[in-house]
């Protein structure tokens, strides 16, 4: 892991270890990058989806958060996306961890 590297990279790094709900995702990432406001945690979540637009991931299952337990309990009724890796995303991952000095993989 790369501390303080961009959150793309971030999820990819988190994505290569298994496949991830953008809520697991969100939960994952929001301290260490102090988006803990309902912003922060809807920027990590748009982040997510770029990461689809960009062929980096996919979108491998859905499901509605009807309670607001997983996501937003203000918000009931929030789509929840499953995301996994595509062979592009660990590919540009590899290239990313080739290039980078310091890196240290997650325990």
């Amino acid at each position: 892991m790369i501390t303080g590297a961009p959150l793309k990279f971030r999820i990819m790094e988190l994505l290569s270890k298994k496949n991830m709900w953008n809520y697991e995702i969100v939960d994952a990432l929001q301290d260490e990058y102090h988006h803990t406001s309902q912003m922060g945690r809807d920027n990590i979540n748009y982040d997510c989806i770029e990461m689809v637009s960009a062929g980096f991931s996919k979108e491998i299952e859905w499901a509605i958060d009807t309670d607001g337990s997983k996501f937003d309990s203000k918000h009931p009724g929030r789509l929840l996306t499953k995301y996994e890796l595509t062979s592009y995303g660990r590919d540009t991952l590899n290239e990313l961890i080739a290039k980078v000095r310091n890196y240290t993989p997650d325990e």
